[in-house]
């Protein structure tokens, strides 16, 4: 079956497209995506709110930079500055269209980041058979064209953060100007979406680790990598510093983030009681988002300063641990769980929707983790950086909160190309078997 599928679409297409120029290539695949992407939004008919509550937010944001604003203060935590501010930049350039024009700039970053994620595969494992099946993955995979006219983070954090591990692993590899560009799309991802900043540490001990150069050469490298990064958050950092009392590297959340997971709310909606006469699920409270919640003995926390109220949630989050260690252990099982399942929550999402989401999924992560397995076995000092991306995200998940959008939008790519090594080997072998028979 895999070779007659091979035979009947896959060799005509690579058979032309790896006779394509780079140039020719790149352009190909971004008009692929984009087109995609125009044809995906046309289909599913949603507006570019209703997918996703978090997009009202940030138009209520912008439109308050706008008026003069420049506090980001979201009461849970102070948000990421890039969003608001690309949205802002929108509404003063194209008026009454500039929903269709943020849009389209979207689908315009993410189709180049196709394009990133393709040479990412190429330079990775130096097949361009496994970089085109890479570039149509990632092109079709629903998850991502679900979030890419929805006005949220999520897609322009996405495509600076591949561009920034394309260029990462190219600067590994001695290639001219690389180090630069990746430290400034990095720069670009956190500071649109803040939990990548888990993973600097291991961009410095991924130079660090480069022992056929003199160590003085490693730690500049990593040093220069950290400066152009820390360059960045200059302006919000001391804008914070002088309104709210802190640097911020891009956002805080901390202390509330983790206090809203581990908390009698936050079991709750982890594991959601269904009412008995609707049948619908009953979610635990996000009190973080709420300034007057009252926390009992400690009061209106949300109403302390953010660097205050970080470390007050920090504290009742520990205390709820010693508290409920039971629950704590049944939050972290489901948490280790989850980021091995592919697609939404069960309790989450209707059952349909759970059962699409985990069938389209299934394919992509056993051959993902086949295609880890056997690159570890092959060629590990390779594939460091994604040994260190894959412990990242089981770490946000296990000790902050398994949301599967956030695996969606940092690690799932990379798991598409590793899927496509997969399935370009085990193509391989069943050709290899079929020569054999004749």
């Amino acid at each position: 079956m895999l070779q007659g599928m091979k035979k009947a679409f896959f060799k005509p297409v690579m058979d032309g497209l790896e006779k394509a120029s780079a140039t020719k290539t790149a352009r190909l695949i971004f008009a692929f995506f984009f087109l995609s992407r125009c044809l995906f939004k046309w289909v599913t008919g949603h507006d570019n709110f209703e997918l996703f509550g978090d997009s009202y937010r940030y138009d209520i944001f912008s439109d308050q930079l706008l008026s003069g604003n420049f506090n980001l203060d979201g009461f849970a935590f102070i948000i990421a500055p890039l969003y608001p501010y690309f949205l802002a930049g929108m509404k003063l350039l194209f008026g009454a269209y500039w929903q269709t024009a943020a849009v389209a700039l979207q689908f315009a970053v993410v189709s180049w980041s196709g394009v990133w994620l393709y040479r990412l595969a190429l330079l990775v494992f130096q097949r361009r058979s496994v970089a085109l099946l890479t570039a149509i993955f990632y092109g079709l995979f629903p998850n991502t064209l679900w979030l890419n006219y929805t006005l949220s983070q999520e897609t322009l954090f996405q495509s600076f953060f591949i561009g920034s591990v394309y260029y990462l692993v190219a600067a590994l590899k001695d290639s001219k100007d690389a180090l630069i560009r990746s430290a400034v799309l990095f720069s670009l991802a956190f500071l649109t979406k803040s939990h990548c900043l888990l993973y600097s540490p291991f961009i410095a001990l991924l130079f660090l680790l480069q022992k056929k150069r003199p160590f003085s050469r490693r730690l500049y490298r990593a040093t220069l990598y950290a400066v152009i990064c820390l360059a960045f958050t200059v302006p919000y950092g001391l804008y914070n510093l002088r309104v709210n009392g802190l640097y911020v590297l891009s956002s805080t959340g901390f202390g509330s983030n983790f206090h809203m997971h581990h908390s009698d709310e936050g079991y709750k909606e982890t594991f959601p009681v269904v009412d008995s006469l609707t049948g619908q699920r009953i979610p635990g409270i996000l009190f973080a988002f709420y300034r007057d919640y009252d926390f009992g003995k400690y009061g209106k926390v949300n109403r302390l300063p953010q660097k205050e109220m970080q470390a007050m949630h920090w504290r009742m989050a520990r205390e709820w641990i010693s508290a409920n260690p039971r629950k704590f252990l049944e939050l972290k099982w489901f948490a280790f769980r989850r980021f091995f399942t592919p697609g939404l929550s069960k309790a989450h999402y209707p059952f349909n929707t759970w059962l699409a989401s985990f069938l389209l999924g299934l394919p992509v992560y056993l051959l993902a983790y086949f295609g880890l397995w056997k690159a570890f076995r092959t060629h590990m000092q390779d594939h460091w950086w994604m040994a260190f991306l894959v412990f990242t995200l089981f770490f946000f998940f296990v000790f902050f909160w398994p949301m599967s959008r956030f695996r969606t939008i940092t690690l799932e790519p990379f798991y598409l190309m590793y899927a496509a090594y997969a399935l370009e080997n085990l193509l391989n072998r069943y050709r290899e078997k079929d020569g054999a028979k004749t």
